[in-house]
């Protein structure tokens, strides 16, 4: 039969509480609240290298089948207040 060491024990649950801690420790300057308003919009493939999607994060992409070419748009989102 195997014995469980006590000390690792302990260090094997200090660790892992740490860890939960470290995952649940915000900042009080953090802005995420329920009220948080975002600006949606699409891009095409060719828009998203240009400095008019600064400040914009991808969120989703799909492909608009049609035609000789496939369109490729990227559905960003960006805070608003």
């Amino acid at each position: 039969m195997k014995n469980i060491d006590l000390r690792s024990l302990l260090i094997g649950i200090l660790l892992t509480t740490t860890v939960f801690f470290g995952i649940g420790a915000t900042s009080p300057d953090d802005k995420w609240d329920k009220r948080q308003q975002w600006q949606v919009r699409y891009f095409q493939d060719y828009e998203i290298g240009l400095s008019a999607t600064r400040g914009w994060e991808p969120i989703s992409s799909h492909i608009k089948k049609g035609g000789q070419f496939d369109e490729y748009h990227i559905l960003c989102r960006k805070r608003t207040d």
